[in-house]
């Protein structure tokens, strides 16, 4: 799996007659072991956050119209 990437996306994989939701964890590093600038950390922080949050609210939008 790629690293600095954000991967906060939810996949959906059918397993006999269920769906099971998976989403991977995004891993940021710069390589050389020193402390992130603060400015950097919080742009990823925020865009991360900003992609949980869009697959979590499209989630729930399929669960409250769902006519099952």
């Amino acid at each position: 799996m790629p690293i600095n990437t954000n991967l906060c996306k939810n996949k959906f994989v059918k397993h006999h007659e269920k769906t099971i939701m998976l989403q991977a964890a995004s891993i940021y590093t710069q390589g050389n072991g020193e402390k992130w600038d603060a400015k950097k950390m919080f742009d990823i922080m925020i865009e991360v956050s900003k992609s949980s949050l869009k697959a979590l609210g499209s989630e729930i939008f399929n669960q409250i119209t769902n006519n099952e």
